[in-house]
């Protein structure tokens, strides 16, 4: 979790305490609507890649959100990548979108130490604005038989909580994804927000790509891969793709070009990057006696 470098903690409170969550939009830093999203194809659904409000960056003092109600009308509303027609999600649609998980560490007696709990993490996804707190939940659609509302929280021993209506957590918007994005992600293993279906685009060219890759068919691979940087230009997978690709054509300056300007521009401590090119490095000195370079190909993660 990020921690809190805002200096106006007490205004910020009086704000949230004082108005509704139609009035926060505008003024509060926390409150921004989403930018980015993310397809789960099993369900047939898209998840916002945010919650509302953002309690990422929210000072831990201001911990607050939406009543069940205020969350339903947000979700109702928002627009996001030009898309209508959200809504929170249900329990069982939570449930079949989240996973247990093994161990969370904790500082516990001047020390820290690994305990067992029965925590609860998105499968496979990166949820913005989630920190690793038990007490930040999000609102589920669904009610009990006593007026309650099942309420969701992540990293926690108690991953499913009843809340009364008038509790403020945040929400987590969905939507149902059309036939056509459906079968796109199926074809896609998205793991991270993205921001438009050009996106979703290129993450299904790479997915095509590491197949022919591992079928050792590298000119179809590199192909691929080029398609989806031309869908997401700096796209760190696609790139170590091109790169690795170029080296098994025997394309070792290429290979090395590509993957020392990506390393420079975008990422210096990407370990993948790191790793793809010092193997082109090597085949670049190798090539040069007429030999292969020693050593193991890096996987393509």
């Amino acid at each position: 979790m990020k921690s809190s470098r805002f200096s106006l903690a007490l205004a910020a409170t009086a704000l949230l305490s004082a108005q509704p969550w139609h009035g926060l939009q505008a003024q509060s830093p926390y409150f921004g609507a989403p930018t980015t999203w993310w397809p789960e194809p099993n369900s047939g659904l898209m998840w916002a890649g945010k919650l509302h409000p953002d309690l990422e960056s929210m000072p831990a003092n201001l911990s607050d959100g939406l009543s069940q109600q205020d969350a339903a009308s947000y979700c109702a509303a928002l627009t996001l990548a030009d898309f209508a027609g959200w809504r929170l999600p249900t329990l069982d649609e939570a449930k079949a979108a989240t996973e247990p998980g093994l161990e969370a560490v904790r500082y516990f007696r001047d020390r820290w130490e690994t305990e067992q709990i029965r925590a609860l993490y998105f499968k496979g996804r990166t949820v913005q604005g989630l920190p690793q707190e038990c007490r930040y939940e999000f609102w589920t659609s669904t009610r009990d038989e006593s007026g309650s509302y099942w309420a969701v929280t992540l990293d926690c021993q108690e991953p499913f909580t009843k809340q009364f209506a008038n509790t403020r957590i945040p929400a987590l918007c969905v939507r149902p994804m059309d036939p056509e994005m459906a079968a796109l992600a199926r074809n896609a293993n998205v793991d991270v927000p993205i921001a438009t279906m050009q996106d979703l685009q290129a993450y299904v060219a790479l997915g095509k790509a590491r197949v022919s890759f591992a079928a050792g068919q590298y000119s179809d691979s590199l192909q691929q891969a080029l398609t989806a940087l031309q869908l997401k230009p700096d796209f760190i997978p696609a790139i170590i793709g091109v790169g690795l690709s170029r080296c098994e054509l025997g394309q070792w300056d290429q290979a090395a070009n590509i993957l020392q300007a990506a390393r420079s521009k975008l990422d210096w401590n990407n370990s993948e990057i790191k790793a793809a090119l010092k193997w082109a490095k090597d085949g670049q000195k190798a090539a040069a006696k007429g030999k292969q370079p020693k050593g193991k190909m890096p996987a393509w993660n």
